[in-house]
């Protein structure tokens, strides 16, 4: 990461969705999108990143998706915002490509 001595507070940077940590080889399969915060600071994909590089992605929604029929075959999309319109922020972690 490249630090500007004339930046102070927060940097907006763009990224992709993911993780791929550095030492992980790339596959054809898609990254991660999500850990559990139960497992993120033991499990070897995510420990390293949990313990330095920490962040927050500011979002006005997200979507859900929850099984409407209880077989796994069929699932709804759920979208959750605030209901002030206002943006909010996910935890997240972070890696250099």
């Amino acid at each position: 990461m490249i630090r500007d001595p004339d930046v102070f507070g927060p940097v907006f940077v763009s990224a992709r969705w993911g993780l791929m940590p550095s030492w992980m080889k790339p596959s054809g399969r898609p990254p991660p999108i999500n850990s559990r915060k139960e497992g993120i600071s033991t499990n070897g994909m995510f420990k390293d990143g949990y313990r330095r590089r920490r962040c927050l992605i500011p979002i006005d929604g997200i979507f859900e998706w929850k099984d409407i029929y209880g077989t796994g075959k069929k699932k709804q999309p759920y979208a959750i915002a605030m209901k002030s319109g206002e943006p909010f922020a996910l935890a997240g972690i972070w890696e250099v490509a």
